[in-house]
């Protein structure tokens, strides 16, 4: 296992049964069987640590949300699709959410706080480009209150199982939420006055800006040293050669050699990167 991956796999552990504050950097190491100077190899600091955690389950979560939507082969699922994915992520990563929703880190972190954004900017895009694809003729003003509820309604589910620990069917919910989407999108006619929500979605359009093939291969030659897969780093290869035009893949194969990386935590904003650069 890659050194950093191992670091925040075994600090979650410790941030789950104990909490943040009372975690020490010692803590971790002795878990981990490395010493403290080996720690301080991969992050300067323990709040580092914890940015590197969050930003890998960000990434983990919404590039899996975003792939659902986007590669959705009915219209008719997407409300469904984008449900669903969103509430098994969550609950995939339950032990993720119960340390940073009830116990918030211990300090202010402007790069923690930034991550935080990151995340809502995100789901803002998937959740925008569905209410898009289902409801072209509908103002913008519509789907974005469309969206703040969407996104209320993903918040209760957490909330009932987190604060009141309520088993929800995840099944039912999902069915539930989407017919109460579908019933605000044909019944509700008032919405927040123009230009009130816009700035919450400016940038909705996009889940990932499109990079320059320079840059996506920054990305891949930052990643390569955090994969150690023989299978991930050959299809890292191609993907680079492909970039760099010293090889032509066609679209099927490069939908494959992202399948094969796109679970790894290192490879996620690379994967979003490229799958956005070929219009995939």
């Amino acid at each position: 296992m890659v050194k950093k991956q191992l670091l925040i796999e075994k600090a979650l552990e410790l941030f789950a049964k104990q909490g943040i504050e009372a975690t020490s950097v010692q803590q971790i190491t002795d878990l981990c069987g490395i010493s403290k100077g080996a720690f301080y190899l991969s992050f300067k600091s323990k709040e580092e640590l914890i940015v590197a955690m969050v930003n890998q389950f960000i990434l983990r979560i919404t590039s899996e949300i975003d792939y659902s939507v986007r590669h959705c082969e009915s219209p008719d699922e997407l409300l469904y699709t984008l449900y669903m994915t969103s509430l098994q992520q969550f609950d995939l990563h339950i032990g993720f959410a119960k340390v940073f929703i009830q116990e918030p880190a211990h300090t202010p972190n402007e790069a923690l706080v930034n991550k935080f954004i990151e995340f809502d900017r995100r789901i803002n895009s998937s959740i925008f480009y569905v209410l898009r694809q289902l409801y072209p003729e509908l103002p913008d003003e519509r789907k974005y209150d469309l969206a703040i509820c969407i996104k209320n309604f993903l918040r209760m589910y957490v909330e009932l199982k987190l604060q009141y620990r309520i088993n929800l069917k995840r099944e039912t919910f999902v069915e539930s939420m989407v017919e109460k989407t579908v019933l605000l999108v044909q019944s509700t006619r008032l919405m927040a006055p123009e230009g009130t929500l816009a700035h919450l979605f400016e940038e909705s359009g996009e889940f990932l800006a499109r990079l320059e093939p320079e840059q996506i291969i920054a990305l891949i030659d930052r990643a390569k040293p955090e994969v150690i897969d023989p299978i991930e780093l050959e299809s890292l290869d191609l993907l680079r050669q492909g970039l760099q035009g010293t090889a032509s893949p066609g679209r099927a194969i490069i939908k494959g050699l992202l399948e094969n990386v796109r679970h790894n935590p290192a490879c996620r904003r690379l994967a979003s990167a490229i799958r956005e650069y070929y219009r995939l």
